[in-house]
């Protein structure tokens, strides 16, 4: 289990996600203190951010920061969202080529720094019986000991969830059943992974 990095929210007066990726660098130490930023865009937050970064940075922000008028920096709280009928623990994201290579860069980089585990998911990219691509990405995820990691499954979820890539919004949805074994090619890493590894937790 990695215990380096958790998903806080923070809240910087009249921010953009410019502004405030400058103001995350001026309390970090090292380049890969945050892994991840995402603005809100939903309720007309649009000084709200959610960020991936480690802990300690996390930790010493929401000491600094408490009488701070114009930031706050708070531990991010799981969405207690349950599944409807028909869905389970994955993600089915609708997207185009230019935004699944950075998608697939994103989950790379969390799988370099211990966010997510090697070889506890994987990133499929289904394609027609003609061999086109489809429109859309599956993330899937390995149980341990018959049981979903469903907490970090929510809060990656959480996460990534409204990103604004090549400036369109993402959207993560639960993977529906007739899907879920949609048959598309695998990054060869994770391929790979999941055939020298036993399953492990995803995440922390």
């Amino acid at each position: 289990m990695n215990a380096l990095y958790d998903v806080f929210v923070v809240k910087q007066t009249d921010s953009t996600e410019d502004k405030l990726t400058e103001t995350l660098r001026h309390h970090s130490n090292d380049t890969n203190d945050v892994l991840f930023v995402r603005q809100c865009v939903k309720n007309g937050k649009q000084d709200t951010f959610i960020v991936c970064m480690k802990k300690e940075m996390g930790a010493k922000m929401i000491e600094e920061t408490a009488e701070d008028k114009n930031l706050t920096v708070l531990r991010y709280s799981v969405n207690r969202e349950t599944l409807q009928y028909g869905q389970t623990w994955g993600y089915h994201i609708k997207c185009d080529e230019k935004t699944e290579k950075e998608l697939e860069e994103t989950f790379q980089k969390f799988e370099d720094n211990g966010f997510i585990h090697k070889g506890t998911y994987q990133f499929k990219k289904p394609k027609t019986q003609e061999g086109n691509r489809k429109p859309y990405v599956i993330i899937t995820f390995k149980k341990k000991n018959d049981r979903y990691p469903k907490q970090f499954i929510r809060k990656l979820k959480g996460l990534i969830d409204y990103k604004k890539i090549n400036g369109q919004p993402i959207k993560v949805n639960w993977i529906k059943y007739n899907n879920r074994n949609d048959q598309g090619q695998q990054t060869e890493q994770n391929t790979h992974e999941q055939q020298s590894q036993q399953p492990v937790e995803v995440g922390h």
